[in-house]
């Protein structure tokens, strides 16, 4: 096995525990709850956004990785730093998130109902930028056949 092929397994772990922390953000202010609450929702959103944040930063390491193989196989480069601009935006968001969660929880700072939903309305941004990322990448691979397919010319 390749290095190149670790990248395409590792992004299911931020997708699927990104999409669970998002479920869970909508449930807690549908519920009239808030963040800054010890309970499981709103616990369960933390950690799951956490360790999809982490996940998605191990990903990018190794698809970096894969990046540089398929450039030195010939593949052209620009769908590959197009995915790669994307993924870095989305991670980006999902990493301030996590931090702006993890400070309204640990600091027990209490939102209103309307402020409450900035939290999860930014969840869906992150995860419409997710669907966009994974749509490039699956374009890469599917399409195109980087680092799974012999170049064409």
């Amino acid at each position: 096995m390749s290095l190149a092929h670790i990248h395409p397994m590792l992004v299911h772990f931020p997708i699927v525990l990104w999409l669970l922390a998002v479920a869970c953000q909508c449930l807690v202010v549908l519920r009239g709850e808030s963040f800054e609450r010890r309970r499981s929702w709103q616990q369960a959103s933390l950690w799951l956004l956490a360790l999809g944040t982490l996940g998605g930063a191990v990903a990018a390491g190794f698809g970096d990785v894969a990046m540089d193989i398929a450039k030195e196989k010939g593949f052209p480069t620009a769908p590959i730093e197009a995915h790669e601009g994307l993924a870095m935006t989305t991670l980006t968001l999902f990493g301030v998130l996590t931090l702006v969660q993890a400070v309204i929880y640990w600091r027990r700072i209490t939102l209103n109902r309307v402020l409450s939903w900035v939290v999860p309305i930014a969840g869906l941004v992150g995860i419409a930028l997710m669907l966009m990322t994974a749509e490039h990448g699956g374009e890469l691979v599917y399409e195109i056949g980087v680092n799974v397919a012999a170049v064409q010319p």
